[in-house]
Formats: C-alpha cells, structure tokens, sequence
C-alpha cells in the first residue's frame, strides 16, 4: 500500500502481487481526493475530482472499473468540464481504453450512458463516443449555446483538431436529427432536419461560438 500528495490532490493505491506468477500483479486499487487539472497545466480545465479505480491484468493489458466525481463542474468556454460524475467499466490495451456501461452525470444534471472508446496514436488524440442522453442542456457544454432539454442519442468521432457528431434528439414537442463538424470554435452543420407538430424544416450553415449571437 502507498499513499502520498501530489500537489493539493492526494492519493493511495494498494497493490496484490505474485511473486512467481505471470503476471507479477494480481490486482490494483486506487483512490484520488481533490484532483484539480489545472493545477498540473494551466491549459486544461479546473476540476475538483474524486476518483476510485480497481483492475486487474489480463492478457495484453487490463481491466476493472473505476467511479469519479467532479465536485466543479461547468462549460468548457468557463475553463470547466461538463461532467459531474461517471461510472464505467473499462478495458486498457497498448492502442486503446475502451469504456463500457457508461453511467454520467453533466452538468445541469443530465444524464448518459453508453460507451466511450480513446486511442493511442503518435498523431494525437482520438475518440469515438456512442451514448443516450437525457435532459441535456447545451448551454451547460458552452454558454454560447441555446438553452434545452434534449433526449436521445448522441454520437460522435473526435481528434484533436476535428469534431464528426451526429445526433438524433427530441424536446417535448420538437425532434430533430444533425450532422455537424466542429474545427476549433467554428460549427459546420452539414445536415440539420427538424420536426414539429405537422410542420418540418430541413437546412444546413454555421456558427462561429466566439461571436455573440445576436439573439438569445
């Protein structure tokens, strides 16, 4: 068992070893207490997390599951993650964390489950997330955004530098379906069709979210 501080976060983990097996490590526990980001890399978002973890080995990496609370969470425009909680099992290989039974909390208090998937690659940073949501409003992702209430489901491609996201949800008496692509602060929506009562709009355009919209 070892346990220490790493600036205001602290932490402990508990190791079960085997000495004359292959693999040496039979299991790993881990907890960390008050986990702030920004505190590591002044570029990323401020937290305060709570997080837990237990694996074990298998054949070419691990896993386990692991539970995390963010008692700060808030947009990414305000330096914050939109994220309150997430539960999830998860598999770790050389070229990829795979997460299943997703179970998040966002900010505002939505809900989603699924699974997230992010990959090792030397070009930086990758991901693809499939997940149904509940009570998602947008503007607790990005205060430049409309206020909602969103059911449905959610998936999306993500890297670096571009951000594929198709989307299928519904507002009380609104549903719509989207295509759009997000290259820094510019949203392109290639595909954009809504329904509501007998009525149904289709159409395309763009949103730069640096710009004050000039409605609200």
């Amino acid at each position: 068992t070892a346990s220490g501080r790493l600036g205001e976060a602290s932490f402990t983990a508990d190791a079960r070893l085997a000495p004359l097996a292959n693999p040496l490590l039979r299991s790993l526990d881990g907890e960390v207490h008050n986990l702030n980001l920004a505190a590591f890399d002044a570029t990323l978002p401020a937290t305060r997390i709570d997080a837990s973890v237990s694996t074990k080995p298998k054949a070419d990496g691990l896993t386990g599951s692991f539970r995390a609370r963010n008692a700060s969470p808030g947009a990414w425009d305000q330096d914050r993650v939109p994220l309150a909680a997430l539960n999830a099992d998860f598999t770790l290989s050389p070229s990829a964390l795979a997460l299943t039974a997703v179970d998040a909390t966002l900010a505002g208090n939505a809900s989603a489950s699924g699974q997230v998937t992010l990959f090792f690659a030397a070009k930086g940073f990758a991901a693809q997330v499939a997940l149904d949501v509940a009570d998602l409003d947008l503007t607790q992702i990005h205060t430049q955004l409309v206020a909602t209430r969103l059911r449905g489901r959610l998936t999306a491609d993500l890297t670096e530098g571009r951000q594929d996201i198709v989307a299928d949800l519904a507002q009380q008496n609104l549903a719509f379906a989207l295509a759009a692509t997000v290259t820094g602060t510019r949203v392109d929506v290639t595909r954009l069709s809504a329904r509501a009562g007998g009525g149904e709009f289709s159409g395309r355009g763009n949103i730069d979210l640096e710009r004050e919209r000039p409605f609200t």
